[in-house]
C-alpha cells in the first residue's frame, strides 16, 4: 500500500510539472513541499480550461508557514485527473496515520521564467504589389487672371508694330469741306432749282472701341454753304443771295478690318436727325425764304487712320451725308420741299483716353 501511495504522490507531482523534494518523499509517503508547485504554471488549468496562467515572481517561502500539505485526506478520494486520462476510478484507502514528520525543507525557488516581447513590426514601405509606395506629385495651383477691363484697340505706330490704348474710349476731330448738291424745290407755287457753293464741315465724336475691329460713336456735325443760283421754272440762273447749313447728331457705327498695314483703313455708317435751314435766300423774281426743318438724316463713308503713337493718330475720310426731303416756307408763305445730298472729305485726329 506504501507503494502504490509514493507512486501515486509522485505521478501526481510529475504531471504538474514540479520537481518534489526527495527527501521529504521518502521521509513521509503523504506529505511533500508544494512551495515550488506554486511558483510555476498550472497545467491542467491551461489545459481543461484554457486559462493562460502567467508565471508567478518567484518568491522565497518562508519555512514552516502553509508550505508542508499533507494529501490523506486527498488520496482517501478518487482522483479526477487519474479518472480521466489512466481510468483509475477506485478510491484509496487511506493509510494508517504515521508518526510525526519532521519539517520540510524548502526547495530553492525556481528561477523566473524569462518573457520575450516581440520586437515592433516596421513599417511597410512597399505597396500590395511589391513595389516601392509613390511619393504623392506636387499639385501646382494656378490663379486665373481677371480679365482686363479694357478691350485694346488696334493701332500700329509709325515704326510699325501693334501698340493698345489706356482705354476704350476715345475723341475725334474733323475739319474739311462740303458740296451740297443741286436740289429741286416743289411747292405749291414753287418750282425752281438750287444750286450751291462749297463751304466748310466741321464733325465732332465721342466713340468707343468695344473690339479691336468695332468700334461705336456719337457725331455732331455742322455744314455750312453759300447759296450760287436760283433757277425758275422755264427760266435761266439767277445769281443768289444767303446760306444753307445743316446740323446732325447720328449715332457711327466703325468697323476697321485687321489688315497689320501701316495705317488702318475703316467703313463707317450711321443715322440720326438733322436740322436743315435756309436764311436769308432770295433772288431776282423769287421770294426769300427764312426756313428750317428737323428730318430723319444718314451717311456712309470710308476712311483711314496713321497711329503717331499709342495714343494719337491721324484720320482722313470721305462721307455721304443725306436727309429726307425738308419743308420749308418763303416769305409768301408757300411750302416746299427740297433735296438735301452732301458730299463730305475730313481730315482730323483721334485721341485714346
Amino acid at each position: 500500500m506504501n507503494v502504490r501511495l509514493v507512486a501515486i504522490a509522485v505521478g501526481a507531482a510529475c504531471l504538474a510539472g514540479t520537481a518534489l523534494s526527495p527527501m521529504s518523499a521518502l521521509a513521509n509517503p503523504t506529505a511533500y513541499s508544494v512551495a515550488p508547485m506554486l511558483q510555476q504554471r498550472d497545467v491542467f488549468a491551461d489545459r481543461f480550461w484554457g486559462v493562460l496562467q502567467a508565471p508567478a515572481v518567484a518568491t522565497p517561502p518562508t519555512a514552516g508557514v502553509n508550505t508542508v500539505y499533507d494529501f490523506r485526506e486527498v488520496l482517501g478520494r478518487p482522483d479526477p485527473f487519474a479518472q480521466q486520462f489512466y481510468g483509475a476510478g477506485a478510491p484509496a484507502t487511506a493509510p494508517a496515520p504515521q508518526a510525526a514528520r519532521p519539517a520540510a525543507v524548502p526547495s530553492p525557488a525556481p528561477a523566473p521564467i524569462a518573457q520575450v516581447q516581440p520586437a515592433p513590426r516596421p513599417a511597410a514601405t512597399a505597396t500590395a504589389s511589391g513595389l516601392p509606395a509613390q511619393q504623392p506629385v506636387p499639385v501646382q495651383i494656378v490663379t486665373a487672371q481677371p480679365v482686363p477691363a479694357a478691350v485694346p484697340t488696334r493701332i500700329t505706330v509709325a515704326g510699325g508694330g501693334p501698340s493698345a490704348p489706356a482705354s476704350r474710349w476715345y475723341l475725334t476731330g474733323d475739319i474739311g469741306f462740303a458740296t451740297l448738291s443741286e436740289a429741286t424745290n416743289t411747292g405749291v407755287g414753287v418750282a425752281n432749282e438750287h444750286a450751291y457753293d462749297a463751304g466748310p464741315a466741321l464733325a465732332f465724336a465721342v466713340g468707343n472701341q468695344r473690339t479691336p475691329t468695332l468700334g461705336f460713336e456719337g457725331e455732331l456735325a455742322t455744314r455750312r454753304f453759300g447759296m450760287s443760283t436760283i433757277t425758275p421754272s422755264g427760266g435761266s440762273p439767277v445769281t443768289a443771295t444767303g446760306t444753307v447749313s445743316t446740323l446732325s447728331l447720328l449715332g457711327n457705327v466703325k468697323w476697321a478690318p485687321e489688315f497689320n498695314w501701316r495705317f488702318n483703313p475703316y467703313l463707317l455708317g450711321g443715322a440720326g436727325i438733322a436740322q436743315h435751314k435756309m436764311t436769308d435766300v432770295a433772288a431776282a423774281g423769287v421770294s426769300t425764304v427764312n426756313s428750317s426743318d428737323w428730318v430723319i438724316a444718314y451717311q456712309l463713308g470710308f476712311g483711314a487712320e496713321w497711329p503717331l503713337s499709342p495714343r494719337w493718330s491721324l484720320d482722313s475720310s470721305y462721307r455721304y451725308f443725306s436727309t429726307l426731303a425738308p419743308e420749308l416756307t418763303d416769305a409768301a408763305g408757300r411750302t416746299f420741299e427740297t433735296a438735301v445730298a452732301s458730299h463730305n472729305v475730313l481730315v482730323g485726329a483721334r485721341y485714346n483716353f
